[in-house]
């Protein structure tokens, strides 16, 4: 387990970087781990709410490779959650492996949680329909942060407009965030939702 001093020199050291860097994801993600945990406990008892969210606690339900094959969800019908979610990741050449290990929250629950968010990441963006350019990750991050309470999805969302141009943030700020708001508060808490169970849905009965 890390020591309070350690937690605080990994926070600081990786936020820095994060800043100076955010394309060092490996920094976004140590700065996440350690800087999230009333967060991550928040989200586990949200989780513990509903009956798939328990499902998905006790099972430690996980997305990569082994679990989820694209292959198989291409065969499935071109409306279906599942089919769409498998064309977006093989368009842009992504793996259900890309997601980094959690390494620095000690208690297994929390940690778990913390995985899981990472590893829904891409359901969570073909469920709004949002493309991984810089702002469809800032509008995402919006929606993250309304959802999750994670500090590090309101850094994220806070610096990472210095990336764009001053007409895309603006149409950030005055479309897409209020867009991610909205969406927020008329969807459910996404990470007590077992996606995996709605691959076969039909994509928009689903964003419905």
């Amino acid at each position: 387990p890390l020591s309070l001093a350690q937690r605080v020199f990994l926070a600081a050291g990786s936020s820095v970087l994060a800043l100076l860097n955010p394309h060092r994801g490996d920094m976004v993600a140590v700065l996440g781990e350690t800087t999230g945990d009333c967060a991550l406990k928040y989200n586990l008892e949200r989780m513990k709410l509903s009956e798939e969210g328990r499902y998905v606690l006790e099972n430690r339900v996980r997305v990569t490779s082994q679990t989820v094959d694209l292959g198989k969800l291409m065969c499935l019908p071109k409306n279906s959650f599942g089919y769409a979610y498998a064309q977006f990741m093989t368009q842009r050449g992504l793996s259900p492996d890309s997601r980094s290990q959690v390494r620095f929250v000690d208690d297994p629950e929390l940690a778990y949680v913390m995985q899981r968010f990472r590893e829904v990441h891409d359901f969570w963006h073909v469920l709004l329909d949002l493309p991984t350019t810089v702002q469809g990750e800032l509008a995402q991050k919006w929606f993250e942060l309304l959802q999750t309470r994670l500090p590090v999805c309101g850094l994220s969302a806070l610096v990472g407009p210095v990336r764009l141009s001053l007409s895309e943030a603006q149409e950030l700020h005055t479309q897409l965030v209020p867009w991610a708001i909205n969406c927020h508060r008329r969807c459910e808490y996404l990470l007590g939702v077992h996606l995996e169970q709605y691959f076969e849905t039909d994509l928009r009965e689903l964003r419905h």
